[in-house]
């Protein structure tokens, strides 16, 4: 189910050995039928005893889903399929109470570093959608108009770059809806379809694909007539990754202007970072929680992996761009200089067993120095793995972080 060593060229045909038809199918059917008959039964015997599951402190149920997570993820590894197939950027897939929009593109806006990266990359500035996410028992309205004051949540979803969507049907939609239900002040989240990785052809995702995309979705929210200051900015693991971009965007290019004299908008009034993935190089692969909370998490990133991702995001400008670009890996220790000034006030939510909790503690430290502790919320939820917000089934760790978050979003 390989292919031949004599026929691999890219990081993308040794990561995703599997990828290609019939081997693909073959695969995920082995992994579904082992799964099924032996290892559920092997999970649910062991995991009687606290020593037998994932963690001593888990439950049965949180410690076998923890396990069909991580055999889910690392079946992905073999071929590119993250579950069943997601809604992408290239359409608008419609469903019951799905209710998504076009984002137009804002080419005008581009500037520095970004305008290069786009041009060496051959990344298009396109319309990609967006899907809004309205309160219980309401039905979304996208020609609604903010009244003053009104906030709005802006949510950029996690997935490694690979995987993942902002459709109302994807497992991403878990957070956004959370949300609405814990914090009642918030009435609608706009969330961003933008490019992936895996897209083809490749070069759609690369950098600053993503970048442009969160741009374009941030001054859709403010052509609408929300206020910048009433934006309150929710990216997960890669999402937040993104959300740090956007921001730091903003920031370092507050002075240009377009050919007609426009300028970029302020940051967003508030920012929320759930298990924000904040170095997408290598630097970071040597810390603690990096080796020992392997054996608790789900995310089973490997070298390979690691440098595919690094492969697709660099494309023409190389794959040491996720070591070396404060855009992609603001907390590298390959980068120096990186500031955090300007950044809006921030809540950070991080788990305790998550392999990149420490990488995550670096960046409260260097957000604290930067904007004030006062600034800077942060909460580490306890036995919990990576995004646990987003995991339906990690409770009651996913129930108290929605209510962490709801408190601080109240005092804004």
């Amino acid at each position: 189910m390989t292919i031949s060593s004599t026929n691999i060229r890219t990081p993308l045909e040794r990561l995703y050995t599997c990828r290609t038809q019939p081997w693909r199918s073959l695969y995920i059917t082995y992994q579904l039928i082992i799964t099924l008959l032996f290892r559920l039964p092997f999970w649910f015997v062991i995991g009687l005893f606290p020593r037998g599951r994932v963690h001593p402190q888990f439950t049965v149920k949180k410690a076998i889903f923890i396990r069909i997570t991580r055999t889910i993820v690392q079946t992905a590894y073999k071929t590119t399929k993250f579950g069943r197939s997601s809604p992408t950027y290239a359409e608008i897939t419609p469903g019951p109470n799905v209710n998504g929009v076009w984002i137009q593109s804002r080419p005008d806006l581009v500037f520095g570093d970004i305008k290069h990266a786009q041009e060496v990359n051959k990344v298009r500035n396109i319309r990609i959608p967006g899907y809004w996410y309205d309160e219980d028992g309401v039905t979304p309205d996208n020609s609604a108009r903010p009244v003053p004051g009104e906030k709005i949540v802006y949510y950029i979803h996690g997935g490694a770059f690979l995987s993942g969507s902002a459709h109302p049907s994807e497992y991403y939609s878990g957070i956004p809806k959370g949300f609405l239900h814990h914090s009642p002040s918030i009435k609608r989240v706009f969330a961003l379809e933008y490019r992936l990785l895996g897209n083809i052809p490749f070069v759609e995702g690369a950098f600053p694909s993503m970048i442009l995309d969160s741009l374009n979705g941030y001054m859709h929210l403010l052509e609408l007539g929300y206020a910048p200051e009433d934006i309150i900015l929710l990216g997960d693991s890669a999402g937040g990754n993104l959300s740090l971009s956007l921001c730091r965007y903003l920031i370092e290019y507050a002075d240009e202007k377009s050919p007609s004299g426009v300028s970029l908008p302020r940051v967003p009034g508030a920012l929320i970072l759930l298990s924000p993935w904040a170095d997408a190089g290598n630097s970071h692969n040597d810390v603690r929680s990096r080796i020992e909370n392997q054996k608790y998490d789900y995310v089973v990133g490997t070298p390979l992996s690691q440098e595919y991702v690094s492969w697709a995001i660099g494309r023409q400008m190389g794959a040491n761009i996720a070591n070396t670009s404060p855009w992609i890996s603001p907390i590298s220790k390959h980068v120096n200089g990186v500031s955090f000034k300007g950044f809006p006030k921030t809540f950070i939510a991080a788990g305790e067993l998550e392999v990149l909790r420490d990488q995550i503690t670096v960046l409260k430290e260097k957000m604290e120095r930067d904007i004030g502790e006062d600034n800077v919320g942060y909460y580490l939820a306890p036995l919990a793995v990576h995004d646990f917000i987003m995991l339906g089934w990690h409770e009651p760790e996913r129930t108290n972080g929605f209510k962490k978050i709801a408190a601080w979003v109240a005092t804004l």
